[in-house]
């Protein structure tokens, strides 16, 4: 089983699924792309220019695709300590740029 969480460019919740299923949204701006990849690299997520970024230990992941706009961070359940602090140091970075962290979890 996974777990996403999305950082998205608002908090008004009525735009969040036309955002996560890639629509832009002409009142919320598009994602710095650049630099949401830039902050997720600073998180030990590793990967391709234009890629998945991932963190793997063990049998814990956390998977990272940053697109215009959202950001998808993805990882398993039943993870180890370090997986953890992997996930609040993304989730860190995306508040610090300016995006919200969704939680479709709840």
């Amino acid at each position: 089983m996974s777990i996403n969480y999305f950082g998205i460019g608002t908090a008004d919740a009525s735009r969040v699924g036309s955002l996560v299923e890639g629509n832009p949204d002409p009142d919320v701006p598009p994602i710095d792309v650049a630099a949401a990849r830039t902050a997720m690299l600073r998180c030990r997520l590793k990967g391709p220019a234009n890629g998945t970024l991932r963190w793997e230990s063990g049998g814990s992941y956390v998977f990272v695709d940053v697109s215009p706009t959202c950001v998808l961070v993805t990882h398993n359940t039943g993870g180890d300590d370090d997986q953890l602090f992997v996930v609040m140091d993304i989730t860190d970075a995306l508040n610090r740029i300016g995006l919200n962290v969704w939680d479709p979890q709840q």
